[in-house]
């Protein structure tokens, strides 16, 4: 029953897909309220395009939101002949969002890769069209393998019109494919569902947060996997059965978005010691909690996932008693409540994401220049904890050497209420401040005590902190370096003639140009930089001299090399390799230590910490 009762919801969740003129070009199905998920090459428009389709004889219309791009002219036929040759490039997938508030069923997509050997059933519309809009076929097949990046299935042929259906896994229940085109003999070929992960997060965020709080919220389609859940043997059953998973992914469909770079830390606190295979790029909660399901646990620890949601619910009020109660069921039905219980009582347990390698604690200080003085400054401090906290503002502007007295015995006690080894400090500086050396600003008791030889110290931009579009912006680049083991940086020449107006667009194009490093001061190349910020950059390194060689003096010749291209290999070298959210404390390292590197400057201006708030609040 549970197998007939899943191919009838997926039949419900079927919609026909027309082409421009209005004909049927194809299949489509409902991943989640107001969302549809098929094949790029049955849309064939780009993003924002309108497109129309019907889904139980009523007509809809919507906007495609994301699609695969086409392969080279020519060969974009795909849906005409049973032929791989002209096979549209990965992922051949699209999105479109809906228009006019339907009320639709959705299916439940697969979060792993399908097992060789299994049953699937693709299902769409096939051609010729009869007048029936709903008129849907299916098929039974055996999923063989891959072909390229495709799911090959055997045993039954696909027809024209199905492509952009959806192909359910009997064994799951879940949806694991986008039906795509027809083999040479009894087979096909479907996208792994999968990839529709890995599409900008712009045009699948949402998406997928919305398809986990449908299926939380309506579980008729979790009901049906749970029976099959049920009849599997419990070492080949995933760990969580598809209700409890279903909760724990709505929950976290309701939390705010959280910073990539702390999503690869807070996997590893849950891992434990046990071997912990790389879960991949994390972008979202769902992915940790996924790829956490999976693991092998400690037999004296609750098991990570369940570590997992005790963690958030520590960390977020609001859902703090639905997160614990999830924790708590799961915990009993794995018969290891006592072991959660042991867990909650340990002293040593992590019960924050704050003051990690990650997500280190820090003083922030923002300079804000006046008006009326150039030469002064307005500073402000806050203290970033588990909150932020504006902890102390000078209303009146003061030169630099006013404010690095004033700073003296003040910046040191309040980075004593930062407990822990990860405590970095933030300066939020204008751009005519970018090469003021706060690394070397002596605020402890003795001179030789400088900032920067105590803590990792980094510079934001202050002309773009408060800006909401500009950080938006910037965490494209972000989000796709926090998934990275090294920070590759775009280096500029000594002697670059390259304008703003040049590097913008060259900068702007590929979000992999997500890191600067300058051979010279930022006052010296103050149009790269500008341009590299404007497009997103939020990390930048560079030396504060210029290089000797090319300042008019002749000076700074070293074997043949520059001093700035000396600079440019030392980053090489032993900053480049290190990931990210490593950086500051590197450059700590490096600066206690005689070197081409010691003197430098890095932008590390993360768009998750931040904005700050404005108004003085209690400490």
């Amino acid at each position: 029953m549970s197998e007939q009762r899943l191919r009838q919801l997926l039949r419900d969740c079927l919609v026909q897909i027309d082409s421009t003129d209005g004909r049927p070009a194809g299949s489509g199905f409902f991943v989640a309220p107001g969302y549809v998920l098929t094949c790029s090459h049955v849309v064939k428009r780009r993003a924002q395009s309108p497109v129309t389709g019907q889904w139980h004889g009523a007509p809809w219309s919507g906007t495609v939101v994301y699609a695969s791009p086409p392969p080279p002219p020519g060969k974009d036929d795909e849906d005409s002949e049973d032929d791989t040759s002209t096979i549209w490039p990965e992922p051949d997938l699209a999105v479109i969002h809906l228009e006019g508030g339907i009320t639709h069923p959705c299916v439940r997509l697969s979060p792993r890769e399908t097992e060789e050997g299994l049953q699937v059933v693709a299902a769409g519309r096939r051609q010729p069209f009869g007048d029936v809009p709903g008129d849907f076929f299916s098929a039974t097949m055996e999923y063989t393998g891959k072909f390229l990046y495709l799911m090959r299935l055997k045993n039954e042929k696909f027809g024209r019109g199905m492509s952009g259906g959806p192909v359910l896994d009997l064994t799951s229940g879940e949806v694991c494919g986008v039906a795509k085109l027809a083999g040479p003999d009894q087979d096909g070929y479907a996208v792994p569902v999968r990839l529709a992960y890995d599409l900008p997060g712009d045009a699948t965020g949402e998406m997928l947060r919305s398809h986990d709080r449908y299926h939380d919220g309506n579980r008729d389609w979790v009901r049906a996997q749970r029976a099959l859940w049920d009849a599997r043997p419990s070492a080949a059953a995933a760990l969580l059965p598809p209700d409890s998973e279903a909760e724990l992914l709505g929950l976290l469909a309701r939390l705010p978005g959280t910073d990539p770079a702390r999503l690869g830390l807070l996997y590893r606190e849950c891992a434990g010691t046990l071997v912990r295979p790389d879960p991949g790029p994390l972008r979202e909660l769902r992915n940790v909690a996924l790829s956490l399901a999976d693991l092998m646990h400690e037999r004296d620890r609750p098991h990570p996932v369940v570590i997992f949601a005790e963690l958030l619910a520590a960390s977020h009020p609001a859902l703090t008693t639905d997160l614990c109660d999830w924790s708590t069921a799961e915990a009993a039905r794995q018969g290891r409540r006592e072991l959660l219980r042991d867990w909650r009582a340990s002293p040593g347990r992590a019960t924050r994401q704050a003051g990690t390698e990650t997500n280190p604690m820090s003083v922030v200080i923002q300079l804000e220049p006046c008006d009326r003085a150039p030469d002064q400054y307005v500073y402000t401090i806050w203290r970033n904890r588990e909150d932020v906290v504006l902890i102390e503002r000078e209303s009146e502007p003061l030169e630099l050497t006013e404010i690095i007295a004033r700073l003296k015995g003040k910046l040191p006690a309040d980075l004593g209420e930062l407990p822990g080894e990860h405590v970095i400090v933030e300066f939020i500086l204008p751009p005519e401040l970018f090469d003021e050396p706060v690394h070397s600003w002596p605020v402890f008791r003795n001179p030789y005590m400088l900032l920067g030889h105590r803590y990792p110290v980094v510079i934001r931009d202050w002309e773009r902190f408060y800006e909401p579009e500009d950080r938006n912006h910037a965490k494209i680049k972000w989000d796709w370096l926090s998934t990275q083991s090294i920070t590759p940086l775009q280096w500029l020449r000594c002697v670059d003639q390259r304008t703003a107006s040049q590097l913008y667009p060259w900068f702007e194009a590929r979000r992999e140009r997500a890191a600067l490093g300058m051979p010279g001061p930022a006052s010296a190349n103050t149009g790269a930089l500008n341009a590299a910020l404007d497009a997103g950059m939020r990390v930048a390194l560079w030396r504060l001299t210029c290089c000797g060689a090319h300042d008019g003096t002749r000076m700074g010749m070293n074997n043949g090399l520059c001093d700035g291209m000396i600079f440019r290999q030392a980053a090489r070298k032993k900053v480049s390799p290190e990931p990210v959210h490593l950086l500051p404390a590197k450059l700590k390292d490096l600066r206690l230590s005689p070197g081409t590197l010691s003197e430098s400057t890095l932008l590390w201006d993360n768009p998750y910490r931040g904005p700050h708030p404005r108004g003085l609040a209690s400490q």
